[in-house]
């Protein structure tokens, strides 16, 4: 085992979260799999959370079961991305009563393929969609003829779904869904379409991105037996104490005012859609792996960690949506150039340009060149492009700002 040094391009997960079961699991494999924390943390996370889903929840809050929709997000091969979902899934099935207690579907083909697994459900049954690629999930959904994306829309907030589809009916009633699956930066850009956006869905997934891990590990390596067992015994042991008696979190007194804050200061961007949601449900489920029994400061301080952070990577993987070839370029540009300058060259290769062809680069170069977005300087034989940035366009958040300060502090 070794160590390169790696120098993040996203933002920087807030490590000091995983705590309690989730801890437990990212220690089982910490060093044995070249697989980042986080992306561990993601995937047990998404499993556990629809695990206890039925049993556990904010009080005076119905959608805040810790059901999530996450995508994780790194470069192909060496992130390990599927490594770190499908650890997570072999643990859960390793449980006693795994299938009966939570229903794996593995792979996605279309909408009402899912719809007729669901109806096969147990009734409060947890089901949890695990994607190879979660760009399958964009391209089936997209398609024309399709129920689309409805169901995971209608899902995410509820548990009961019905829509005529031709000469039938399907209906599904007590479902509690979740989703995980993992893409490259480049492809989870591409993927989505404006049907998707306009939905609302892009704001319904939780998106967890990572740089591979600095180990290279040549033969990865078991985890202590005697250690998965006793976490498989503790997770029965939580899940066995919730099903007795379900939990509803009431936030304690200074946890609410530190909530009250931190909302009233959300801003109005698409990246904030839904963030409450998100803290809602994290809130209760950091509650049930640290096996507390209200939302303490310390697990409202971790939910607004977990937001800003949610909020900054949203920034930086949002998809790319346009009408036509030119357009995705110009976004990319725009993307992988937000202020600043660079060499033509180093561009082109930042953002994979070649793979759109040289012309419809270089189109899109012109096109950003006559609006006025960019200027071009010629160094010799080079090429430099600056980017001309409005100041409301490049500044950070004043939201981010502040609690990125008083959490550190």
């Amino acid at each position: 085992m070794n160590m390169k040094k790696q120098e993040s391009s996203f933002p920087q997960f807030p490590a000091e979260i995983i705590k309690g079961f989730a801890k437990d699991f990212v220690d089982l494999y910490r060093g044995k799999r070249e697989v980042p924390d986080e992306l561990l943390w993601a995937a047990f996370a998404t499993y556990f959370g629809n695990l206890i889903s039925p049993y556990v929840r904010l009080a005076g809050s119905e959608s805040s079961e810790p059901r999530l929709y996450t995508a994780i997000i790194g470069m192909s091969g060496r992130t390990k991305k599927s490594t770190a979902q499908n650890l997570a899934r072999d643990f859960m099935q390793g449980l006693s009563d795994s299938e009966s207690r939570l229903r794996i579907i593995e792979g996605f083909g279309s909408a009402e393929g899912l719809i007729s697994q669901l109806q096969l459900l147990q009734n409060n049954q947890p089901a949890i969609v695990h994607l190879d690629e979660i760009n399958v999930l964009a391209h089936k959904t997209g398609m024309d003829g399709s129920v689309g994306i409805t169901v995971f829309n209608k899902l995410f907030e509820d548990h009961s779904y019905e829509q005529p589809i031709r000469d039938k009916n399907p209906k599904i009633t007590g479902a509690r869904l979740s989703v995980v699956g993992a893409s490259t930066l480049e492809d989870y850009q591409k993927a989505w379409s404006g049907k998707h956006k306009d939905t609302g869905f892009l704001s319904r997934i939780l998106v967890i991105p990572a740089e591979p891990s600095n180990l290279r590990i040549a033969v990865p390596v078991a985890p202590n037996p005697d250690a998965v067992q006793r976490l498989k015994e503790a997770v029965e042991g939580c899940y066995l104490e919730l099903q007795r008696k379900p939990k509803h979190f009431e936030m304690l007194p200074d946890a609410l005012s530190c909530w009250e804050d931190f909302y009233g200061r959300f801003e109005d961007g698409e990246e904030w859609n839904r963030i409450d949601c998100y803290a809602f449900r994290f809130m209760a489920l950091q509650a049930a792996l640290t096996s507390q029994d209200a939302i303490t400061p310390e697990i409202m301080q971790d939910a607004i960690s977990l937001s800003l952070h949610q909020v900054k990577s949203r920034l930086h993987v949002s998809p790319v949506i346009a009408e036509n070839q030119f357009a995705m370029v110009e976004q990319l540009i725009r993307k992988h150039l937000p202020s600043g300058t660079i060499s033509r060259r180093d561009l082109q290769r930042k953002m994979n340009a070649d793979r759109y062809g040289v012309q419809v680069f270089n189109r899109a170069i012109a096109n950003l060149v006559e609006t006025g977005e960019l200027q071009t300087e010629q160094n010799g034989k080079r090429i430099f492009l600056t980017r001309i940035v409005e100041p409301d366009e490049s500044s950070v958040s004043s939201v981010i700002n502040f609690y990125d300060d008083s959490l550190t502090a």
